[in-house]
């Protein structure tokens, strides 16, 4: 007989999918990306990091795109109805008067404005302008926040540098990648201004987290993968569903599932391309995706236990599983896939100028003259997630854009979490995984599966 626990966890999965409108049949739900012609508007919060990446640039957000990401709390307005008759007032008696004066003529009264179409313009004006300051304000609070995570992540810079990996010791095999598309589309590139930009819908929303001194960038990178793609649906979204990075990391370390691995003997840092794999393969009791709140991430080093084995913390069955992925992407196919909505986790040997950017991550930069040399500084993952054509100055030395990228040293890495990788800085720290073909540690997420 199933037990209490077994009926609560179908009770919860039913509610689930009312709730989601995604009505569970025989075979599993999709969740796809949102098609590249779908426009839909920007959050204040997305306008915040784009105006903070893009001053760093040298360019300015559109107050058009300030103004439009503003919650309109208010009802919609409507036409006004004219102005009501003034009442008629009575007559005083008049004084009588040896004789009548002659009187100027009035002077011709300003036409009247009877549907109220000059206060519609000046309201709508004022509240234009309200709203900017009222963004305004919030853009200031946030960036104080901001700044105050960044103080604290410029102490621990150090510590984060420690944790990198040498992620070219846990790549895939390049003979089981499957081929690509001959000439990558450039097109919306070279269709657009400088300045202008594309995000993945909602890709901004999702909180930035912090690794903090484990070796698992790659599993955050995944993780925010599959949130990304889940947050482009409109019925899940509103759930801000959190994936577990714990969950992911064991998945993407098979070796270490069964048994312990060791820090010093075995490789602490992981490959979000194992993940993604075991989670499309595997046995969906294992290796679907756990929630956050049933598997919550330890951000210890258990040097006895990489993978915290056989996971105890973990509760609740997963629920959500890899179902289209394409491993092995190159830096030329970074513009495609982006404007298809589909998230990239990318690996990338580090500089000084990823550590210490405030936005744009720069080939050309000064701090490059040092390495970021450390014990364990190989490489490090991220997910890109949208990308800016840069202004015609940088095109010589950084290339036509730069890559939007969320990391996973928080808030205070970069703007408040985000940086941007110049075209130019990709192409020479990307890891590759074949030399010959230009296939490198850059895998995108097309589809994710709902049990």
């Amino acid at each position: 007989m199933p037990s209490k626990s077994y009926y609560k966890h179908m009770v919860f999965l039913v509610a689930f999918f009312a709730l989601a409108n995604v009505i569970p049949a025989q075979a599993d739900t999709v969740i796809k990306v949102k098609s590249a012609q779908t426009t839909v508007p920007y959050t204040e919060y997305e306008t915040f990091v784009l105006s903070a990446l893009m001053q760093d640039i040298g360019l300015a957000l559109s107050n058009e795109k300030k103004e439009g990401a503003v919650p309109d709390s208010k009802e919609a307005d409507t036409l006004p109805l004219p102005p009501p008759a003034p009442l008629p007032q009575p007559s005083p008696e008049p004084e009588p008067k040896p004789a009548p004066r002659p009187t100027p003529e009035p002077e011709p009264e300003p036409k009247k404005d009877p549907w109220g179409f000059n206060k519609m313009r000046n309201d709508f004006q004022q509240e234009y302008s309200d709203t900017l300051s009222q963004w305004s304000e919030n853009y200031q609070k946030v960036l104080a926040d901001w700044a105050k995570s960044r103080q604290q992540y410029q102490l621990d810079e150090d510590k984060y540098l420690a944790a990198t990996v040498d992620l070219s010791q846990l790549t895939s095999n390049s003979n089981d990648l499957s081929p690509l598309e001959k000439n990558a589309d450039t097109q919306p590139l070279q269709k657009i201004a400088s300045g202008d930009f594309h995000i993945i819908p909602y890709s901004l929303t999702i909180p930035i987290k912090n690794q903090l001194f484990r070796g698992t960038c790659a599993a955050f990178a995944g993780t925010r993968a599959v949130e990304t793609v889940l947050h482009q649906n409109d019925g899940l979204r509103k759930y801000q569903i959190d994936l577990s990075e714990q969950h992911f990391y064991w998945l993407s370390k098979p070796n270490c599932m069964k048994f312990p691995c060791i820090a010093g003997k075995d490789q602490e840092g992981s490959n979000f391309d194992s993940g993604f794999i075991f989670s499309k393969k595997g046995n969906s009791a294992v290796s679907a995706f756990r929630q956050e709140q049933y598997c919550p991430y330890k951000p210890t080093v258990n040097k006895r236990n990489l993978t915290y084995t056989p996971l105890q913390n973990c509760t609740s069955a997963g629920q959500f599983k890899v179902n289209d992925f394409t491993q092995g992407l190159r830096i030329s196919d970074v513009i495609s896939e982006l404007q298809r909505n589909k998230p990239i986790a990318a690996g990338f040997k580090l500089t000084q100028s990823f550590f210490k950017t405030t936005g744009l991550v720069k080939a050309r930069d000064a701090l490059n003259a040092k390495d970021a040399n450390g014990k364990h500084a190989g490489g490090h993952a991220v997910l890109l997630v949208g990308y800016i054509k840069l202004p015609e100055k940088y095109w010589e030395d950084e290339g036509k854009y730069c890559a939007i990228t969320a990391n996973s040293w928080g808030t205070g890495y970069g703007k408040g979490g985000y940086a941007c990788l110049s075209e130019t800085w990709m192409q020479e720290n990307t890891i590759l995984l074949n030399k010959h073909s230009g296939r490198s540690v850059l895998s995108s997420l097309g589809s994710v599966i709902i049990l």
